[in-house]
């Protein structure tokens, strides 16, 4: 997922919030400060539907969440899955 910093005031955002599950598990989430421009999430599983979206956050708090995507990994099984194998459904 590539995240593009705004160009506007740290006070007005501090940075993103990326939560991300598998079916049937719980969130999990990673704050990402608002200088990263991308993160790559680890410990994916092959052939494997994730679900995620994000929120922004500053001092005051978090903002409303975005539209939430869905994605799949490639290949089948419980293998780990290697970068680059995810496709958007």
């Amino acid at each position: 997922m590539q995240v593009f910093p705004l160009n506007v005031p740290h006070f007005l955002l501090a940075g993103f919030t990326l939560y991300y599950k598998r079916n049937h598990e719980d969130w999990s989430s990673v704050n990402l400060w608002a200088e990263n421009s991308s993160y790559t999430v680890t410990n994916l599983l092959c052939g494997n539907k994730y679900r995620m979206h994000m929120r922004a956050f500053n001092q005051i708090g978090e903002g409303i969440p975005s539209e939430t995507i869905t994605a799949k990994t490639n290949g089948s099984g419980r293998a780990p899955c290697f970068r680059f194998c995810f496709h958007a459904l």
